[in-house]
C-alpha cells in the first residue's frame, strides 16, 4: 500500500493531466452498496470542521490533500519525505480552470485508500452548465465522468452545500429558499445515489422550514446523523438529531428539545454512536454528552468573546485571545486536558504573517494532530496555509501546502 501511494504521487510529476441526465428523483427504495471493497471507503468525518463547504482535506497512510480557505485546488503532502505541490500532473498547468485536473468544487474531493480519487466538477470541453461527479487516479489521469449533476435539476433546485461519499454511496445536502407567495421557507434536502451514472437519487430527507436553520451532517458506519437546529435571529433554538439508516433509508429522531438558549456546532458522534455537541451561551462554552436522551455536561469554559469549542476525533478544541495572542485549550472526550497553552508555540518558517493576527479556520483532527488553516488578507489578495500541529510534540507546526488567490 505505501509503496502504491508513493509511486502514484510520483506520477503527479510525470504524467499529463486531463479532464476531458438527471431527469427524476426516486423517492423510494436503496441501491444496495456497490461492492463490498468500497465500504471502506466511508467519510473522514475527523476532517469536517465548521464549514466543510470551505475546505476539501482527505488523509492516507502516506499523504494528505486538500484545498485551502474557499479554494478549488487541491494539494498534496507526502508524509514520507515531505514533498508538497498542486496535485496536477502537467507543468504547464495554470490551475485556474475544470480542465486541471487538480481543480474541484469547493469541499468536494474524496480519495480512498487504493488511490482512487472522486471530485465534483464540470466539462470544460462542452457548454453545458451541468456539474459531474468525476473519478481518476492521483496523477489525474485516467479521468471519466461518473455521474451528471444537472444544473437545473440538481445544483438550481436542491443547492447543495455538503457533498460525500460513504459506503459506496453518493449524497448531497442541500439548503435553498424557496419563495411561496409572500412567504419565503428554507428547504433542506438529503440526497442519495449509486456510485455509477445512474439518473436516480434516492430523497432520504426533504423539509421546508418557516425559521432560520443551520444543518450538520456525520456519516458513521451504517448511520447518517442529520442535525438541525432552527432558530429565529437571537434565539431561542429547538434542534432536532435524526438518524437514518444508510441501507434502508429509515428515519429514526434521537434527540430533540425545543426553546434551547444555547447555540451548538456540528456535533461528533463515535463509531458506537455515542453523541457529542459542543456549544455556547453569552457566558460559557460546553462540550456535552447525550445520555439516555439528555444532554450531559462533559466540560465547560468561562471566555470573554463568542466562540464554540469544534469536536473532532476523541478530541474537544477550545480557542481563544489573550493580549492578541491565540491560546488553545485541548480535551479529549471524558474532559481530561491534552493541552492548554498558547496555540503556536514558536515561529512557523515559511509563513509571511503573524499567525497571531491571521484569520483561523479548524479543519480537523484526533489524539494526535490538529489541522488548521490560516488566512491572511493582503494587497495581492488572500494568502492562507494549511498546518499540521502535532499534539505529541508540544504543538510542532508543519506547514502542508499555502496558496495565493
Amino acid at each position: 500500500m505505501r509503496k502504491q501511494s508513493i509511486l502514484l504521487l510520483a506520477l503527479c510529476i510525470l504524467m499529463t493531466g486531463c479532464m476531458g441526465n438527471t431527469d427524476h428523483l426516486e423517492t423510494t427504495g436503496m441501491e444496495p452498496i456497490v461492492s463490498e471493497s468500497r465500504q471502506s471507503f466511508d467519510a473522514q468525518n475527523k476532517y469536517r470542521g465548521v464549514a466543510p463547504r470551505s475546505f476539501s482535506f482527505q488523509e492516507t497512510e502516506d499523504f494528505f490533500c486538500g484545498s485551502g480557505f474557499s479554494g478549488s485546488i487541491i494539494y498534496y503532502y507526502d508524509k514520507n519525505n515531505g514533498l508538497s505541490g498542486v496535485l496536477c500532473a502537467d507543468p504547464s498547468c495554470t490551475h485556474e480552470s475544470f480542465s486541471c485536473g487538480a481543480y474541484a468544487d469547493y469541499g468536494a474531493f474524496f480519495c480512498d485508500f487504493e488511490g482512487n480519487c472522486y471530485w465534483v466538477g464540470k466539462d470544460e470541453n462542452t457548454e453545458d452548465r451541468d456539474y459531474y461527479l468525476w473519478s481518476g487516479d492521483l496523477a489525474g489521469t485516467n479521468c471519466s465522468k461518473v455521474k451528471q449533476l444537472g444544473f437545473d435539476d440538481i445544483i438550481v433546485q436542491y443547492q447543495p452545500q455538503h457533498y460525500e461519499i460513504h459506503r459506496g454511496r453518493f449524497y448531497l445536502l442541500g439548503q435553498n429558499d424557496v419563495v411561496d407567495g409572500v412567504n419565503t421557507y428554507q428547504r433542506v434536502t438529503l440526497l442519495s445515489s449509486t456510485l455509477d451514472e445512474s439518473e436516480e437519487y434516492a430523497v432520504l430527507f426533504d423539509k421546508s422550514f418557516d425559521r432560520n436553520v443551520h444543518t450538520s451532517i456525520r456519516f458513521v458506519e451504517d448511520s447518517i446523523y442529520l442535525t438541525l437546529q432552527i432558530f429565529p435571529e437571537g434565539g431561542p433554538f429547538d434542534v432536532t438529531i435524526l438518524k437514518i439508516n444508510v441501507k434502508t433509508g429509515d428515519v429514526e429522531t434521537i434527540y430533540e428539545e425545543t426553546e434551547m438558549t444555547e447555540s451548538i456546532d456540528p456535533v461528533w458522534v463515535t463509531e458506537q454512536g455515542e453523541i457529542y455537541i459542543p456549544g455556547r451561551n453569552e457566558e460559557n462554552a460546553f462540550v456535552w454528552k447525550l445520555e439516555n436522551g439528555k444532554r450531559v455536561e462533559i466540560f465547560r469554559w468561562e471566555y470573554s468573546e463568542p466562540s464554540c469549542p469544534s469536536i473532532f476525533d476523541g478530541i474537544a478544541v477550545f480557542t481563544y485571545r489573550v493580549d492578541g495572542v491565540r491560546w488553545i485549550d485541548i480535551i479529549n472526550l471524558s474532559g481530561e486536558s491534552i493541552y492548554s497553552g498558547k496555540l503556536f508555540q514558536e515561529d512557523i518558517s515559511g509563513i509571511d504573517c503573524d499567525p497571531n493576527k491571521c484569520s483561523l479556520a479548524l479543519i480537523g483532527g484526533d489524539t494526535e494532530k490538529l489541522i488548521l488553516n490560516l488566512q491572511n488578507f493582503t494587497g495581492n489578495g488572500l494568502r492562507d496555509y494549511t498546518i499540521l500541529l502535532n499534539l505529541k510534540e508540544n504543538l510542532k507546526p508543519t506547514i502542508l501546502w499555502s496558496t495565493q488567490q
